[in-house]
């Protein structure tokens, strides 16, 4: 009797250890399984943040490079707006100047011929000077003028 109990003791010490043995393997496989998944998910998850970072990344290069060349382009704008305001000054300084040249020349003939008709009269020749003196200061400073609007247009 006694062995027949022992026997049966084994046999139940025996089953216990094997249900045991299943439930560590079983255990095992369930711990790599889940470590095999939230691995997977890690890396999914990992992979998105890098996407996400990229895309948006190039999202605000793209608007950047837009912005960037938008406001390129109205600088480039204003300025040939600029030049062709200057270059209608200069030629308007010009042509100012010539004209003052021209009126000069006349005006120094007028003197010259009036020196040798009216040869007692200084009051009209010192008129004549002033009107000389004024249009020779008036010719300076237009060439002051226009020398300064071609340094701005060539600078």
């Amino acid at each position: 009797m006694q062995d027949k109990e022992a026997r049966s003791l084994l046999e139940k010490h025996d089953v216990h250890q094997g249900d045991h043995a299943r439930s560590q393997e079983q255990g095992k496989e369930k711990k790599t399984w889940v470590t095999v998944v939230w691995w997977s998910l890690s890396i999914l998850l990992w992979a998105g943040v890098m996407f996400g970072g990229y895309t948006a990344a190039e999202y605000y290069a793209n608007n950047t490079r837009s912005y960037v060349d938008d406001q390129l382009a109205t600088i480039q704008a204003k300025n040939e707006e600029t030049l062709t305001t200057l270059d209608t000054t200069v030629s308007s300084v010009k042509d100012e100047l010539v004209n003052v040249q021209k009126n000069l020349a006349v005006l120094q003939t007028k003197v010259e011929e009036t020196g040798q008709g009216i040869s007692g009269n200084d009051e009209t020749k010192a008129a004549l000077q002033g009107e000389v003196d004024k249009l020779t200061k008036q010719l300076k400073q237009l060439q002051q003028s226009l020398a300064k609007l071609e340094e701005a247009a060539n600078g």
